[in-house]
């Protein structure tokens, strides 16, 4: 029972009661109110997050990271946003395997410039971002791809590895 409740407190967390003329309905809280609620939060606070976020990160991941935060809520393969939620598991397969196939043009081209901050922060933040994609992608690069590298053989990897 105390699971039950934990859950349902939950939910009642991310639900905002609206009303609709006589009645009323609860609609899950808009990006708008989240982003309200957490800028209130960090105007009550007692020191700069900004800079408390540069003293854990370091400034230059930091600054980073928001450049790649940026990028990752603007690709339309990468953010989908709370569309997820409402795909059939056929849908969410194939947008799955885009995210994967995505990600990795994304690494490549970050991996052909050298960018090594810039490709640890991508992957942190797609994996906060959506944790099943991380789940998925781990599973896709560290069980099937390794597979491939490392127990086919040479000619298995060069004609595969850029499908992969």
């Amino acid at each position: 029972m105390d699971n039950v409740l934990r859950r349902v407190s939950a939910l009642t967390r991310h639900l905002e009661i609206v009303s609709h003329g006589n009645s009323v309905a609860p609609v899950l809280c808009s990006a708008d109110i989240t982003s309200s609620l957490l800028s209130a939060a960090r105007d009550r606070c007692s020191f700069n997050a900004r800079d408390l976020t540069y003293l854990l990160d370091g400034e230059d991941y930091a600054k980073t990271k928001a450049e790649v935060a940026v990028f990752i809520e603007q690709d339309p393969v990468l953010n989908d946003g709370l569309a997820k939620y409402d795909y059939t598991r056929a849908e969410a397969r194939e947008k799955t395997f885009a995210k994967i196939r995505r990600a990795n043009d994304v690494l490549r081209e970050l991996d052909a410039k050298g960018d090594a901050m810039r490709r640890r922060a991508f992957i942190e933040l797609m994996v906060a971002a959506d944790k099943s994609f991380g789940m998925r992608y781990g599973v896709h690069m560290t069980l099937f791809a390794e597979a491939v590298k490392n127990q086919g053989t040479d000619e298995q990897w060069q004609r595969w590895r850029d499908d992969i």
